[in-house]
């Protein structure tokens, strides 16, 4: 074999060489390649996945959400009705005197009440006069603090009910917190200055605070807004009966049973000062 033989041969292996390199470069590049699709496939496929998992999840919550939904509606309607068959206005201002309740309806109105609050865990009430409806009914029952979460809360979704000031007042008086009540019905009156109860309200609060000088300002509006207001006079005679002023407290608890002969509160509070002459 010649010498340009040897060299043609070596030329030959290196290039074998060479192709080899390259072939095996390109199977590496081939093999990455596939391994880089494969993987991004299947990332996509899970990505895929979970998010139809989670769109499953989002409409499960949302068909149970108008399920609930339901509920609520459903018996809030109860609610209302048994409001109404007992002479609670369903989302307005309570009554200045307590309502009495059967057994039976206060039994009704408590089931009902119970199996809204188990509902409300999930989904809370949907607006402001359903919260009144359902704290007056709480109200009614004698479940004070339960009554003022309720006012509370249809304050916060709608800060100019004045239904919900006017009767978490009354609720936050009945439980001692005369000065926080005060507040509540300083609102009903900064919101409604030309209806009564918001005075009557604060008027009966102050004297209960031991101001009989502001009672009497509130319930001087009430009887120029109203002047047959027979709890205005009521209130205005235990104000004058705190300063003192008898001949005035007792014509104002007479005025009050003239407008109202079964008030008894007028007749318990006159009784001391039958004496006294007008």
């Amino acid at each position: 074999m010649s010498w340009a033989d040897i060299m043609q041969a070596g030329a030959s292996l290196v290039t074998l060489g060479i192709v080899g390199l390259l072939v095996r470069w390109i199977y590496t590049l081939y093999r990455e390649r596939e391994h880089s699709l494969k993987e991004r496939y299947e990332g996509k496929v899970a990505l895929l996945e979970e998010r139809l998992k989670l769109k499953d999840e989002e409409i499960s919550r949302e068909r149970r959400a108008r399920e609930r939904h339901a509920e609520i509606v459903e018996e809030q309607r109860k609610l209302w009705d048994l409001q109404r068959t007992a002479g609670i206005a369903p989302d307005g201002a309570l009554p200045h005197e307590p309502i009495e309740l059967s057994a039976e309806l206060k039994q009704d109105i408590g089931e009902i009440l119970s199996r809204l609050e188990q509902i409300s865990i999930e989904l809370p009430l949907p607006n402001g006069h359903m919260l009144i409806s359902r704290g007056n009914a709480y109200a009614a029952t004698g479940q004070h603090e339960k009554a003022i979460k309720a006012y509370s809360e249809a304050l916060r979704l709608n800060p100019d009910l004045v239904a919900a000031y006017h009767n978490r007042g009354i609720e936050l008086r009945e439980v001692g917190q005369l000065e926080t009540a005060i507040a509540d019905f300083s609102k009903v009156i900064e919101l409604s200055p030309d209806r009564v109860e918001g005075y009557c309200n604060r008027g009966q609060a102050y004297n209960k605070l031991g101001e009989p000088e502001l009672a009497l300002k509130d319930l001087d509006k009430v009887l120029e807004l109203d002047p047959e207001h027979t709890v205005a006079y009521g209130n205005r005679g235990l104000a004058f009966r705190a300063l003192g002023q008898y001949e005035k407290a007792l014509k104002d608890f007479s005025k009050a049973i003239e407008l109202k002969p079964d008030f008894s509160g007028a007749y318990n509070n006159r009784r001391p000062f039958s004496n006294v002459q007008l």
